[in-house]
């Protein structure tokens, strides 16, 4: 992160909040030339800085009705029962999964056509982990109040 500075943040949070921005635009907000902020992005995607990016699409216009949040417990955290977790990434039903710690050691955001495809996604679970499964747990979504983190902001001192 030393790699990155004031300029470099400031084209994050704008690029954050829209990432379809103009390398003009954002030449114009900085006060820089356009080859310079073309700089910028390419090192800040070398970086990793710039993961990618992405048109953010309504799932239910596919035919994506059901959104849920699958919750995953292990018996036991190895290398195998991990390996097995980061393979439900490639499945199409999934958006995101996240390892984690506490009372779950995987959590993952799915969207299905149907409740009944989101059960058959759970026995899946169960048959691929076998025994290094504790339990799998699914809610579904009722209401997306804010779905992403974006736009990035400085958190306020107090939340509450």
């Amino acid at each position: 992160m030393s790699d990155v500075d004031e300029r470099d943040v400031r084209i994050l949070t704008f690029l954050s909040q829209n990432g379809r921005a103009k390398l003009r635009q954002l030449a114009e907000l900085l006060g820089i030339t356009v080859p310079s902020v073309k700089n910028r992005v390419k090192k800040l995607e070398r970086l990793r800085a710039i993961r990618g990016y992405v048109t953010i699409i309504d799932p239910s216009y596919l035919g994506l009705m059901c959104r849920a949040v699958i919750m995953i417990k292990l018996r036991f955290r190895d290398e195998a029962s991990l390996s097995i977790l980061q393979g439900f990434s490639k499945h199409s039903s999934v958006h995101s999964l996240y390892i984690t710690r506490g009372r779950f050691d995987a959590l993952m955001l799915c969207d299905f056509k149907n409740p009944e495809e989101v059960k058959k996604f759970a026995k899946a679970i169960k048959e691929k982990l076998g025994k290094a499964l504790d339990y799998v747990e699914w809610a579904f979504i009722e209401e997306e109040v804010k779905e992403c983190r974006l736009p990035m902001r400085t958190p306020p001192d107090s939340e509450l």
